[in-house]
């Protein structure tokens, strides 16, 4: 399996409307760390911010240089390389360092998981406030031949396991009724409880 590469995680975060890093380095040092430029927006404001990438040959003359750098930043993400950490989580000294005075102190696996997790509770925030108090759940035939609304085939399908299914293979349903029948509010609904699988297909 291919390791996840800072670069990727750059191009990642670029997906989203709200964050912006610069793919270009504003300052860096062969092997040892990099420093990026970033941006939140919402709505009319800006908010900058550093990204400090250390890498796995950063040494004790390289992470002074670097601290230099950034100790004017007000916002600074250090992001290190998994190589640096070391048994028991420890981390050489010249690492280290950067821990105090950073917003955020992330491997590569923690930075990613930080913006999908900011991007999964944005958009289930967003379907809980379309909830409707009158919503009753309808019939639903099923591929078995049985028509059952409690509890909600949709629903079930999102939470339970699928045991025949390989490690490179998914499932997909495809949810049918005719226009206006409430197929995306029910599909909405189910993703609220399940939102990293939405292998969900609502058609007229």
């Amino acid at each position: 399996m291919t390791r996840l590469q800072f670069p990727q995680i750059i191009d990642f975060v670029n997906h989203i409307p709200t964050v912006s890093i610069d793919p270009e380095p504003r300052a860096s040092l062969s092997e040892q760390w990099a420093l990026y430029n970033g941006e939140y927006r919402v709505h009319a404001n800006r908010f900058s911010f550093g990204v400090l990438h250390l890498q796995s040959g950063i040494t004790s003359t390289g992470a002074r240089e670097a601290a230099k750098l950034v100790s004017e930043t007000k916002s600074l993400h250090v992001v290190y390389s998994p190589s640096l950490r070391r048994e028991r989580g420890k981390f050489p000294a010249a690492v280290e360092q950067f821990r105090t005075g950073s917003s955020r102190f992330d491997s590569y696996r923690e930075y990613l998981r930080s913006f999908l997790r900011d991007e999964l509770e944005g958009y289930t925030d967003y379907l809980r406030s379309k909830a409707k108090t009158d919503y009753v759940e309808p019939q639903v035939a099923t591929p078995s031949g049985f028509s059952r609304k409690i509890p909600n085939p949709i629903e079930n399908f999102l939470t339970d396991s699928d045991t025949s299914a390989t490690e490179h293979e998914g499932m997909l349903g495809v949810l049918l009724a005719a226009p206006g029948q409430g197929k995306t509010y029910m599909s909405e609904k189910a993703l609220i409880i399940t939102p990293t699988k939405p292998q969900l297909s609502a058609e007229a």
